[in-house]
Parts: structure tokens; sequence; C-alpha cells
């Protein structure tokens, strides 16, 4: 037998979450006949050890007195059944809040790429990304595969802001923006078609067929509303305009 002091020696467990656990009807010490102490035996050490591995499962203690009052009281000598159907329900617990720690995160990255190719907070925008967010997760992909074979899908761009090359892109976007009126044959517009280039080489493996394929399939068209954030018609046709120059100016030098 173990006094509550011996016991949050052994266990590293303090005292007062020991007498919490007792207030909770979690353990039940028994007392000395001498002086009323506490003590442990090995069914409540046993009873701890349980404790212990459910809050490490994140089950609240709410749910373990639960389980405790429901279950585990039986002393039915076999908690197979009790363990599995416990873990299963926590499991399926743990995905959900998963699932939605990935929306949130989602809409994070997805705002530093807006902020990144923009170098502007715009709540506007933020507010779509959770509209867009709140909708069916493969809705983009169903409207891939009417243009694109399931082999071609495997290489293109995700587009997921948490990408390195898509917040590489949101930088070039920057660069974009901010010289749209730049003539094509200027020395920054090619400098800026150099880095498109190398980016797209990178991007598609240098598959040209799939980059012009995917080329068409993102350019909106005239008066619709651009497809991939930043990518608008005025955008898309700058970038046309700058390759077409540094393709040219490459082929005669």
């Amino acid at each position: 037998m173990y006094t509550v002091g011996e016991l949050s020696k052994k266990t590293g467990i303090s005292i007062r979450t020991l007498h919490y656990y007792e207030k909770m009807n979690l353990l039940k010490p028994k007392r000395s006949p001498d002086n009323q102490y506490r003590l442990y035996g090995p069914g409540d050490v046993m009873r701890l050890q349980q404790i212990v591995l459910l809050k490490r499962m994140r089950f609240r203690l709410r749910e373990i007195k639960e389980m405790f009052d429901q279950h585990f009281e039986r002393q039915t000598g076999d908690d197979y059944d009790i363990w599995v159907r416990v873990i299963e329900r926590q499991i399926a617990e743990l995905q959900k809040e998963k699932e939605e720690i990935q929306k949130v995160e989602h809409l994070l990255q997805s705002s530093l790429y807006a902020m990144r190719a923009t170098k502007e907070v715009r709540i506007e925008e933020m507010l779509g990304f959770i509209r867009e967010i709140e909708r069916q997760p493969d809705r983009k992909r169903q409207i891939r595969r009417l243009f694109f074979t399931e082999e071609e899908m495997e290489k293109l761009p995700s587009h997921e802001p948490a990408d390195p090359l898509a917040m590489e892109w949101a930088d070039i976007l920057n660069e974009l923006r901010a010289q749209l009126n730049d003539s094509p044959a200027s020395g920054r517009s090619q400098r800026l078609a150099a880095r498109i280039a190398a980016y797209a080489e990178q991007l598609f493996k240098d598959d040209e067929a799939l980059a012009l394929k995917y080329w068409d399939y993102i350019k909106p068209e005239p008066g619709e509303a651009a497809k991939i954030y930043g990518m608008d018609r005025e955008v898309m046709i700058y970038i046309e305009q700058i390759l077409e120059q540094y393709y040219t100016g490459k082929s005669t030098s």
C-alpha cells in the first residue's frame, strides 16, 4: 500500500492531482484505521495507469469518469470490447479535429499566399478563401478530370499554398502586378520572363505539351474571373508577351 505522498513520488503525479481524482471519484483510496491517511493499493495503481493512458489519448476527465462508471466498474475480467470501442470513438473524434485543423491551416496558407502576392491585407479575399474551403474538397479534382487524364493530373501543380513552389509564384505575381505596364522588351520584363521560364521548367519537368495544355485550361475568357488566384486575363496576356519576347531572343542569340 502507498500513502498519497509515496504514490506521488512513484508516479510523478502531484498530490493535488491525486486528491482531485479522488474528488471526481476516479480514485477511491482506503483510509488507514490508525490515522485516516489515504492508502493506495494495486487496484488504485492500475486505475491510475488507466487514467494517465486515457488522458494521453486526449480523453477528458469527464469522459474517463463516464467510462469507469459505465464499463470498467463491472469487473468482467475482459475489457477488450470496451477498450476497442472507446479507442475507435477517440480516433473518429481526432480525425474530425484533424480535418478542421487542416482547414484552418489551408486558410492561413491561402491568406499568406495572397498577402505575398499583393503585399496587402484583403479581408474580402480571406472570406473568399473560407467559402472555398467549405466547398466539397474534391470539387477541383472533379473539374480537372474533364480536361486531363489521370496521368496528367498527377503532374499538375497542386496550387496548395503550403507548397514552397506556390509561395515562390506568389512572389512572382507581386512582381508581375508591379510592372504590367512595362514594355515586354524592357530589361525588367525580360528578367522576369527568364524567372518565369525557369519556374515553369521546374513545375512541369520540361513537359512543354502539358504546360501549354494547363495554360489554356487556366486562362480565363474575356470578362471571365481568374481561375487561379492572381492569374486574371491581363496578367496572363502580359506573361505571354514577355515570354514570347524572351524565347524569340534566345532563338536568335
